[in-house]
């Protein structure tokens, strides 16, 4: 799990010589969070699935009787527990939510500032909690986005697909190969 991506130009997926798309692996936060790839500070390694689960770790760590320890009731906190923290009102966990939300609109604001594209849609694992994370990623693209003010805002919505969509993707890809 982390962040992929897809670029479709002209109604098809652009691959450009092989490998377009690893959008998870920009480097947003030099220095920052070690990534499974082997760099640091990784797209990924802040506004993803598993950067929710590391928040959710740590804050009930922190707070061992704080809410998202209480929602974990045992088990391994992961993200799910923070969300729902965070939707209770736990405003620790709003914090960190916010802040996974504020990275995916650094990273989006690269991509918009590359590509200007016509739309970014998201889907995958955090689809469920997209409505906590979009409004605060939408915030950071105006916010970190070289002339932000001046241009037509790029739409950024969740997919329609949900958590489905990288998987069905994945497999119109393959189809696509094949069809080749």
């Amino acid at each position: 799990t982390g962040i992929g991506g897809g670029i479709v130009y002209e109604g098809r997926p652009f691959r450009g010589r092989s490998f377009a798309g690893e959008f998870g692996h920009m480097v947003i936060d030099v220095g920052g969070l070690l990534c499974a790839c082997g760099q640091r500070g990784c797209w990924e390694t802040l506004a993803s699935g598993r950067r929710l689960d590391g928040f959710a770790k740590e804050l009930a760590a922190d707070q061992p009787t704080g809410l998202v320890a209480e929602l974990a009731d045992g088990e391994h906190p992961v993200g799910r527990h923070l969300t729902e923290a965070a939707g209770a009102g736990d405003e620790d966990a709003r914090a960190r939510v916010d802040e996974v939300g504020r990275w995916m609109g650094v990273g989006f604001a690269n991509l918009i500032a590359i590509f200007d594209p016509d739309v970014i849609v998201v889907g995958g694992g955090l689809s469920p909690v997209l409505g906590m994370l979009l409004p605060v990623a939408r915030r950071a693209v105006v916010d970190n986005l070289e002339g932000s003010r001046h241009r037509a805002p790029t739409p950024i919505e969740p997919a329609a697909l949900g958590p489905d969509a990288g998987l069905v993707g994945s497999a119109l890809l393959a189809a696509d190969e094949i069809d080749e």
